[in-house]
């Protein structure tokens, strides 16, 4: 399960649905990476660089925990906050070839990801 997951850069490219494009009002393009030595999830929100835990469970699932950000303001940052929050709120995921779903049980996908070279 944690090789499909880890020590991948995923750029996050729908958030509810709705597609996110890197564009000035970000600083740094969305992402995450999860480490496997620490159990360690890392990354920005297109502001604010961002780390925690990270759980896997059985069937698939996933919890995030001890999220902290950086906290400057930013243009885009009402994208940064709901994207802080499905990372809390998911509790299962998928990968399909170099793409990564976010989900919560039956409210269905929350965050779309695809895994890219490392910036």
């Amino acid at each position: 399960m944690q090789q499909e997951l880890a020590e991948k850069y995923w750029k996050l490219i729908e958030l509810h649905g709705r597609p996110i494009g890197f564009d000035s009002g970000y600083t740094k393009e969305p992402h995450m990476i999860f480490r496997v030595a620490d159990s360690t999830v890392r990354g920005n929100g297109g502001c604010n660089g961002f780390g925690g835990h990270y759980e896997l469970k059985e069937g698939n699932g996933i919890t995030m925990s001890k999220l902290i950000s950086t906290m400057m303001a930013c243009e885009k940052i009402q994208v940064e906050t709901e994207y802080f929050k499905v990372l809390e709120s998911a509790d299962n995921y998928v990968v399909r070839a170099d793409t990564l779903v976010l989900s919560r049980a039956n409210t269905g996908p929350l965050a779309r990801f695809v895994a890219v070279a490392s910036k």
